[in-house]
């Protein structure tokens, strides 16, 4: 059953409270450039096809995420019935799509930045040819 766009309410409630933790971003950001460092390491150790980076990067990311939230939950909750409950709605979780919506995210801020620093060039430009043209430089 969909809930909040996402697979399921498990699914929604760990990409809830992690994007409102104010960390999230720093460490995603951070596993991102790991995950990068590895397809680099990997794609030059073995000479051969890998899958599609963005594909990698998804995987990567969501087995990430899912192993320290898992950990995490280890740690607070020491066996027992809680944790046996909390690990059951975990495993219901589409960490892909977790993954992803924090990617696409990140995507869409590298897009914005780079749209932003082609309209300052172009701008940029403009200004000194209007420089130009009103000194008589041409």
């Amino acid at each position: 059953m969909e809930f909040e766009g996402f697979k399921n309410k498990e699914t929604w409630d760990v990409w809830s409270w992690m994007s409102n933790m104010p960390a999230t971003p720093a460490y995603i950001q951070h596993l991102c450039e790991q995950i990068n460092n590895t397809y680099l390491e990997w794609a030059d150790a073995f000479k051969s096809p890998l899958p599609e980076f963005n594909e990698f990067r998804r995987n990567m990311l969501a087995n990430e995420l899912q192993d320290k939230w898992i950990d995490g939950c280890d740690a607070v909750f020491s066996g027992g019935p809680m944790l046996q409950l909390l690990n059951t709605a975990l495993n219901n979780v589409d960490w892909r799509a977790v993954a992803g919506s924090f990617l696409d995210h990140i995507e869409k801020e590298e897009e914005e930045k780079r749209n932003l620093q082609e309209d300052f060039e172009t701008r940029k430009a403009q200004w000194k040819d209007t420089i130009d043209e009103l000194l008589g430089r041409q």
